[in-house]
């Protein structure tokens, strides 16, 4: 049951004497990965991934130029974890053409030097429990830097959902670019803190669908 995993991490930690994280990762779903990419120039394509603990495509620390294009990704949501496509230490990723939906965060990185990733032409759907694409900093790591992964490029995305499109989380080692994405909410409904920043730039998306009038 997709919703299990929710459950578990509110048990876990939301509750009076919350057990906490010995009892959270006792349940052998919230560490399942769908695909453990360990080799550079992989190709994951015209996939149905679906109800992993941890992620769906996991792309493991070092693999560079790992492609992910033409899947339907979608709940895979365990709070804490719970990613579409997950990317370790100094790796780099395409990742175009998908459906998301019901993911914790469709993608996410640990933003370490040298990591980062291209979405473009994807599509999220209507329901994510968090932003929809991710990359940890510094703080997150707590390595003492303020470093959000070496770059990431965001556009011609479709961001169905309420929640951010994403959040920058830290300061991008060369750029960040979100452009001509269209998004439901108008852009000051967001958290802009959330996704403005240093080598950040953000131009020629569509914000405020519920807003647009459409002339026959």
């Amino acid at each position: 049951n997709y919703g299990d995993h929710d459950a578990h991490h509110e048990r876990s930690f939301r509750v009076a004497d919350s057990p906490g994280s010995s009892y959270y990762y006792s349940l052998p779903i919230v560490c399942t990965e769908g695909i453990n990419v360990c080799g550079d120039g992989a190709e994951i394509d015209n996939c149905e991934l679906a109800g992993f603990g941890s992620a769906a495509v996991l792309i493991s620390s070092g693999c560079r130029d790992i492609y992910v294009h033409h899947c339907y990704i979608h709940h895979n949501q365990t709070n804490g974890l719970g990613y579409g496509v997950c990317h370790g230490g100094n790796s780099t990723s395409v990742i175009e053409y998908n459906l998301f939906n019901f993911n914790r965060h469709s993608i996410a990185a640990t933003g370490t030097p040298v990591t980062g990733y291209i979405a473009r032409y994807n599509i999220e759907m209507g329901n994510s429990l968090e932003h929809c694409f991710d990359i940890h900093g510094g703080a997150d790591r707590g390595d003492g830097t303020d470093i959000a992964g070496t770059y990431c490029e965001m556009y011609n995305n479709t961001f169905l959902n309420d929640n951010e499109p994403y959040w920058l989380r830290g300061v991008p080692e060369d750029h960040q670019y979100f452009f001509r994405n269209i998004c439901f909410r108008s852009y000051l409904s967001y958290n802009v803190s959330h996704l403005k920043g240093e080598n950040v730039e953000i131009y020629d998306n569509l914000f405020g669908i519920p807003d647009l009038t459409l002339v026959e």
